[in-house]
C-alpha cells in the first residue's frame, strides 16, 4: 500500500520519458504491478539468503525467487500484447462455431423479397454474420432457399455489396468485405 506505483505513471505522463520502479518490497507482485503500468526498468535486489546481515537482504529475492520473478514479468509482458483486439490464435478454429449466422426460417422462392420473419440467426455463422440481418430485408432472391439454409451473397439478386475474397490462413475460410461505401457487409464461408 506505500509503493505508490501509480507515481511512476505520472511521471511518464509528466516527462514523457520510460519510467522503471525501483522495488524494496518484499516478493515481486509490486513490480509485476509496476510493469503492468508500463515501467521499462526494475530495479530489485538479489541475495544469497534473506538471513543474512543488512538492510537490504529482508527485502530482497534470492536467485531463484529472482528467476521466477523475470518469468513473471515475460508473461505479463506477453499477455499485455500489443493493444490490437483479436481472437487469440487458439481461439480460431472455433470462432465459426461460436458466431451466428443468418439462415432461412422457411421454404424461400427465387424473387421474393426478405422479410424479418423469413429469416433467423443461428450457430454456425456460414454465410452472412448474423450483425448483418437488417441489410438483408428488403433484398431479393435470385435462388430458391430452402428452410434451414444459412443466407449467402450468392442467393442475392441485387447484393448489398461487393464482396472481394481472400482466402484467411486463420480460419481456412473465406473472407469477403464490402468494396461498397457503408455497407460494412462481411460473409464468411468455410
Amino acid at each position: 500500500e506505500d509503493a505508490n506505483i501509480r507515481a511512476m505513471v505520472s511521471m511518464q505522463e509528466q516527462f514523457q520519458v520510460p519510467v522503471g520502479y525501483s522495488d524494496h518490497a518484499p516478493g515481486w507482485t509490486v513490480v509485476l504491478g509496476a510493469v503492468t503500468l508500463g515501467a521499462k526498468v526494475i530495479e530489485k535486489h538479489i541475495t544469497l539468503s534473506r538471513k543474512l546481515d543488512g538492510p537490504d537482504h529482508p527485502h530482497s529475492l534470492e536467485s531463484n525467487e529472482f528467476a521466477q520473478m523475470v518469468l513473471n514479468i515475460r508473461q505479463i509482458e506477453a499477455a499485455l500484447g500489443d493493444g490490437v483486439k483479436r481472437p487469440a490464435e487458439d481461439e480460431m478454429p472455433e470462432r465459426q462455431w461460436a458466431r451466428r449466422g443468418v439462415y432461412a426460417r422457411i421454404d424461400i422462392p427465387a424473387g421474393a423479397t426478405l422479410a424479418p420473419e423469413m429469416l433467423y440467426c443461428v450457430r454456425p455463422c456460414v454465410g452472412v454474420a448474423a450483425e448483418h440481418l437488417s441489410q438483408l430485408v428488403g433484398r431479393r432472391l435470385r435462388d430458391h432457399l430452402t428452410a434451414k439454409e444459412p443466407i449467402s451473397l450468392d442467393v442475392l439478386r441485387d447484393s448489398c455489396c461487393t464482396p472481394t475474397r481472400s482466402v484467411s490462413e486463420r480460419t481456412g475460410g473465406t473472407q469477403a468485405r464490402s468494396t461498397s461505401e457503408g455497407s460494412g457487409c462481411l460473409v464468411t464461408a468455410s
